[in-house]
């Protein structure tokens, strides 16, 4: 399943990285299909922002920042895109399947 990876405009107002320096402001080196995934699907919730300019892709140091709080348990003053998931493997709860089930009138 492919996602794409999606614009940040916040990312213009702040200092831009180019995703091939992205090494220099992690603690850890990683690759960059690391850090593509981590843009398309976030890692443990939180996604790393990035943008495009031209055809290159940009990450900020703001950004870099956020994400890193992010894995390390949240800064609630500077609120870091999130994905939502179930907190038993994507599967709905009973709840949320009879909620869902009156919402689309299913028997």
């Amino acid at each position: 399943m492919s996602a794409m990876i999606t614009n940040s405009l916040r990312l213009l107002n702040e200092t831009l990285v180019p995703l091939e320096k992205a090494n220099d402001h992690f603690p850890d080196e990683r690759s960059r299909q690391t850090y593509e995934r981590w843009m398309r699907f976030g890692c443990r919730g939180v996604i790393l922002e990035s943008t495009t300019i031209g055809f290159r892709r940009y990450l900020s140091i703001e950004g870099i920042a956020r994400f890193l709080a992010g894995q390390a348990g949240g800064n609630p003053d500077n609120p870091t895109p999130s994905i939502s998931r179930s907190p038993i493997g994507g599967r709905l709860s009973e709840q949320e399947i009879a909620e869902k089930s009156r919402e689309y009138a299913l028997p």
